[in-house]
């Protein structure tokens, strides 16, 4: 049985009340977005309110420092609100390589090499990787053959790359520079959010004594 103090159920409340406020506010935002649809205004197909996104995230890591809680949340709120994508989620910076961390969709590749595939290179680079086709993409890594088009966006602390976000599509050309600018925000918010020492690199190290670790 798991008993709450009362400490953290007041917590619990604050967190959920403020963070039903705020998906009230993006239901009329929803709805307009919704009847432009409805009425063919092509350029409202895909429109995300960031402004309001970024209200979500704070909502959900205010005064939450964990990685690993914190990624899991961020990214059912990017499934919430992007929509015709199916798949989002993070990778994380670890030892020169990007390991699987929380995400929406179906289940992925969960080491990548810096410099391999989309997610790779925007590692490698630093630079967010807006891709129209991930096809035309040299060594883009297919760990779902009904993605398209991909965007991953860096995510820093303190200067260094600590994760990646990583939002993929079944349709062609679904990212814009709308989305590059509004998704680089909210990685940002995340960076600065997130205590990278809690929950990152110790929770994805080998321990000394698995033999795995001691191979070359």
């Amino acid at each position: 049985m798991i008993t709450l103090s009362k400490g953290n159920v007041n917590r619990n409340l604050v967190f959920l009340e403020k963070y039903s406020i705020i998906i009230q506010r993006a239901r009329p935002a929803s709805a307009q977005i919704c009847r432009a649809r409805q009425k063919g205004h092509a350029a409202m197909k895909n429109q995300t309110d960031y402004i309001l996104l970024c209200q979500q995230l704070e909502a959900l890591t205010e005064g939450e420092r964990d990685t690993i809680a914190n990624l899991a949340n961020a990214s059912a709120a990017f499934h919430m609100n992007l929509s015709d994508i199916n798949w989002v989620g993070f990778y994380l910076a670890r030892e020169g390589q990007l390991i699987l961390g929380p995400f929406q969709g179906r289940p992925a590749c969960v080491r990548i090499a810096f410099g391999k595939g989309v997610c790779g290179t925007a590692a490698a680079t630093g630079e967010t990787q807006l891709v129209a086709n991930v096809h035309e993409f040299a060594g883009h890594i297919a760990c779902d053959a009904a993605s398209n088009s991909e965007i991953v966006v860096p995510i820093r602390h303190a200067g260094k790359l600590v994760a990646l976000l990583d939002i993929d599509s079944p349709s062609f050309g679904r990212f814009t520079q709308d989305d590059r600018e509004g998704l680089e925000r909210c990685a940002a918010l995340l960076g600065e959010a997130c205590d990278w020492a809690v929950g990152g690199a110790a929770a994805f190290r080998r321990p000394a004594t698995d033999p795995a670790a001691e191979k070359p």
